[in-house]
C-alpha cells in the first residue's frame, strides 16, 4: 500500500514544508476494504486499528525522512470522527531525534495537512511518540510487523471461497484517498496491542505481555478541544431549537397574522390565504436551519477542533461559524427555490391554505420521486459524503476564510443533493405540519448519523415509493 502526502507546518506563522511518500500498512476490525473508508462508520460500531508505515521518501524541511518506520495504535469507542479515541504512536528507534520529532509532528497533526489534522481533533488521550524496535516487513498482502511484547500484526492474501486461491484486490482513489492512494487489500491472520489504555486481540494474534509504559500524559490541548466540543455542540443545539420554536411559533399564528406579511393574493385564492413570497422563503430557511443543521454537526465540530489546536499552537486559524455560514447558504438557496415552488404551487391552486398538496398526482408524483430518489447512486454518493467527515476534509480542506466558507458550501452542496427530494415531501402532508416537518428530520439524522443510515434510508424509500402509488390510485 503506498501514501503520497503533502503538507505544512506553521509554528507562530513561520511554515515548514512536507512530504511523505509511504508504504503504508494498516489493519483493523472491520471487514476487508474497511468501510471507514466509503461510508465513515466501522463494521462493528467500534474502530480498533494499527497503522503502520516505512517512509520511502519525504522530507521535514531540511530533515530527510526517508526509511524511518512508524506504527499508530487507536481504539476509538465509536466511528473516529465521533472522537474520545485513545492514540498510541510509535517510531523506530533507529530514527534521529530530529527525525522522530518531525514524524511525531506529523502524525499527531501539529504539522498541518489533513487527514492528521482533522483526526487529531478526535484523540481523547495521545501517548508518544515511543521510540521502540520496530520489526517490519513490506511484501504486499503478506506484509506485517511487530514491537516485541507490545504490539503484532500479519497480514495475508484473501483467498477465492471456492478454489482457495489467493485472490489480488486493489482499490484505486483516483482523486487521493484517506490515507493512500492505491491499495491492496488483504486480510489479517494475526492482530493484537497490550499498551497502555489500547488494548485488543483478534483471531489467532499471539497474546502480547502486558508493558506499563507510565501514565498517559493528560494533555492541555486535548481537554480544551473536548471543552469546545461540548459547547459548540450546545451552541448548534441551541441554534436548532430556536428554529425549531419559531417553526412553532409560525404554525401557531393565525391566518390574519400571516397575511400581514403577505404580498397580493395570487389567483384563485383569497387574500388571507396566500402568503408572500418573502414569507415563504424566510419560512423555508428557518426550517432547513432547524431540519438539516443538527445532522452537520459532526463536520462542524470536526472543523472546530481543527480551528482551536491552530489557534493554540499560533497558527491562522478560522472561525467554525464561517463553515457553517457556508452550508447554511446553500440551504438558503434551496430554501428561496423552495419557496418560490410553493408560491407558484399556491397560485395553481394546487396547494391547500394548510400548505398541503390540493392534488393526489401532486403528492403522488413526489412520494414515487423521492422513494426512487433514495436507491439512485447520486444519492449514495452525496449521502457518503455527509457521513465521512474525515474523508470529506481530506479532498476538499482549504485555507483561509474563503477557503472555509466554500468548505461550507461544498458540505452544503453535498447535503442538497442527499436530501432535496426528502425536503419537498413538505408539500405532501403540509409544510407547516410538526409531525411530518419531525419525521423527515428524523430520517435525514438517522441516514447520516447511525451505521446502518444508508440501508435505512433505502427501506424509507421503497416505502415513500408503494406509499406514492397508493396516493395516486385510491
Amino acid at each position: 500500500m503506498t501514501q503520497a502526502t503533502a503538507a505544512s507546518d506553521s509554528a507562530m506563522g513561520v511554515r515548514t514544508p512536507w512530504r511523505m511518500t509511504v508504504h503504508n500498512i494498516e489493519a483493523c476490525n472491520c471487514r476487508p476494504g474497511c468501510n471507514c473508508q466509503f461510508a465513515g462508520f466501522p463494521d462493528n460500531g467500534n474502530c480498533e486499528a494499527l497503522i503502520g508505515g516505512e517512509v520511502k521518501e519525504g522530507t521535514y524541511g531540511d530533515v530527510s525522512l526517508a526509511g524511518v518506520r512508524y506504527i499508530i495504535a487507536c481504539m476509538y469507542p465509536k466511528a473516529i470522527h465521533e472522537g474520545n479515541g485513545n492514540v498510541a504512536v510509535f517510531i523506530g528507534e533507529k530514527a534521529t531525534q530530529a527525525q522522530a520529532d518531525a514524524i511525531a509532528m506529523i502524525l499527531a497533526g501539529r504539522a498541518g495537512g489533513m487527514p492528521f489534522e482533522a483526526l487529531a481533533g478526535t484523540i481523547a488521550s495521545l501517548d508518544g511518540p515511543v521510540l521502540a524496535p520496530i520489526e517490519m516487513t513490506v511484501n504486499g498482502t503478506k506484509s506485517g510487523y511487530r514491537i516485541p511484547k507490545v504490539l503484532e500484526l500479519t497480514m495475508t492474501p484473501l483467498r477465492d471461497a471456492v478454489s482457495g486461491q489467493e485472490k489480488e484486490v486493489q482499490i484505486v482513489y483516483p482523486k487521493g484517498g484517506f490515507f493512500w492512494n492505491v491499495g491492496n487489500v488483504a486480510t489479517t491472520a494475526a492482530m493484537s496491542c497490550d499498551y497502555g489504555l489500547i488494548r485488543f486481540r483478534h483471531p489467532a494474534a499471539s497474546r502480547a505481555t502486558p508493558r506499563r509504559p507510565g501514565p498517559i500524559r493528560p494533555d492541555m490541548l486535548e481537554a480544551t478541544l473536548r471543552r469546545d466540543r461540548i459547547v459548540i455542540a450546545a451552541g448548534l443545539a441551541a441554534l436548532s431549537l430556536l428554529a425549531w420554536a419559531a417553526i412553532t411559533w409560525m404554525d401557531a399564528m393565525p391566518a390574519g397574522g400571516m397575511s400581514s406579511m403577505a404580498m397580493p393574493a395570487m389567483p384563485g385564492m383569497a387574500g388571507h390565504d396566500a402568503p408572500g413570497l418573502a414569507w415563504l422563503i424566510a419560512m423555508w430557511a428557518v426550517m432547513m436551519v432547524a431540519m438539516m443543521l443538527p445532522s452537520a454537526a459532526p463536520m462542524i465540530l470536526l472543523f472546530a477542533g481543527v480551528s482551536r489546536r491552530r489557534r493554540q499552537e499560533g497558527r491562522p486559524a478560522v472561525p467554525a461559524a464561517v463553515f457553517t455560514l457556508g452550508y447554511l447558504l446553500i440551504w438558503t438557496a434551496y430554501a428561496a427555490i423552495a419557496g418560490t415552488a410553493q408560491w407558484k404551487l399556491h397560485g395553481l391552486a394546487l396547494l391547500s391554505p394548510a400548505m398541503a398538496s390540493a392534488s393526489p398526482l401532486l403528492a403522488g408524483g413526489l412520494l414515487i420521486a423521492a422513494g426512487i430518489y433514495q436507491w439512485l447512486p447520486i444519492k449514495a454518493a452525496c449521502l457518503s459524503h455527509c457521513r465521512s467527515p474525515i474523508g470529506f476534509f481530506s479532498h476538499e480542506w482549504r485555507e483561509g476564510v474563503g477557503g472555509a466558507l466554500l468548505m461550507g458550501m461544498r458540505h452544503g452542496t453535498y447535503c442538497v443533493g442527499c436530501c432535496w427530494l426528502l425536503m419537498a415531501l413538505l408539500f405532501v402532508a403540509g409544510v407547516m405540519n410538526l409531525l411530518w416537518v419531525a419525521a423527515l428530520a428524523g430520517l435525514v439524522l438517522l441516514e447520516k448519523l447511525v451505521r446502518g443510515g444508508p440501508l435505512l434510508g433505502r427501506i424509507a424509500g421503497a416505502a415513500l415509493f408503494w406509499w406514492g402509488l397508493w396516493v395516486i390510485w385510491a
